[in-house]
């Protein structure tokens, strides 16, 4: 038995864990994109629309000028970890080599809450207020609520899947490049409660033929579920999310694990693993929050 953990221990616990990491992904990452960097804060440019016109003052016509009105957002990374750190007693050395090694169960069970609390951060960087500032992250500004859907007494409904296409349009945003992210229950609601889901009067592919909205392609909209959705079990309601991926910039950031001895806890073997992430609305266009209201919701 000895103190020292072997730094091959140390690396091949590392390694896989980033190798699982990079081979895995959540439901979500596909539907934003990618902005990293290594600082705890990097910043998006948010420009006003610049208008084109008719040149009617002849081929010499002169250049009016008007200053560009450009906010600043920030994507903030925040720190997140595994809050237990599992641990082996100190006689447990020769398990190193089976728990360090690709596969095993605490790599994934590592690497699948990682997944989920990214895919929370993501729900929570479609949703939350964004931070502003000129030259740092100085206050923040809510999500705008006409953009917000109420739940009307009701779970998810044609009809609020038809406000969301027109809104998306009068916002200048074409609804063919939005996703729904609903919950399990919003899908269950549709499939059983929406007669336009299910008949082929409708649409073309009736998703209720393959069981699922998902991966189908109805009212022109990609659907996705995810169990990771903001709820209210106070008053019965759960947040879809509509968006469009250049709408949502996320820096996935990077992780560090370690394994560690715990003198003060009677030489224990801890296996640690934090990471840095976060995103932010680069613009509020074609972003939307649909509230759904459920008689069970826990």
């Amino acid at each position: 038995m000895s103190y020292t953990i072997p730094e091959i221990f140390h690396q091949k616990f590392a390694t896989n864990i980033e190798a699982a990491i990079q081979q895995t992904s959540c439901v979500l990452d596909s539907t934003v994109t990618p902005f990293n960097f290594n600082a705890k804060s990097k910043s998006i440019l948010v420009g006003t629309t610049i208008d084109w016109a008719d040149a009617t003052d002849g081929r010499m016509a002169q250049t009016n000028i008007g200053e560009y009105n450009a906010t600043q957002r920030w994507v903030v990374t925040e720190k997140v970890m595994v809050p237990v750190a599992p641990a082996l007693d100190e006689w447990d050395e020769s398990l190193l080599d089976e728990i360090t090694s690709p596969g095993s169960d605490i790599i994934n069970a590592i690497t699948y809450g990682y997944n989920r609390i990214k895919e929370k951060k993501i729900i929570a960087a479609v949703e939350s207020a964004v931070s502003i500032g000129a030259n740092a992250p100085t206050s923040t500004q809510a999500f705008p609520s006409t953009n917000i859907i109420p739940h009307e007494s009701k779970g998810l409904t044609f009809s609020k899947v038809a406000q969301v296409a027109r809104l998306a349009r009068e916002q200048d945003v074409n609804p063919a490049e939005l996703t729904w992210v609903i919950s399990a229950k919003d899908e269950e609601y549709l499939i059983r409660g929406v007669d336009e889901l299910r008949s082929k009067d409708f649409t073309k592919v009736a998703p209720i033929e393959g069981g699922s909205v998902v991966g189908s392609r109805w009212m022109g909209f990609t659907w996705i579920v995810s169990n990771q959705l903001t709820t209210d079990t106070t008053n019965k309601t759960v947040n879809a999310l509509v968006y469009s991926k250049q709408a949502i910039r996320f820096n996935f950031g990077s992780r560090k694990s370690a394994i560690e001895t715990r003198p003060d806890r009677n030489g224990a073997i801890q296996f640690r693993s934090s990471a840095r992430m976060g995103g932010a609305r680069a613009q509020d266009k074609g972003v939307f929050i649909v509230k759904n209201l459920y008689a069970t919701i826990a």
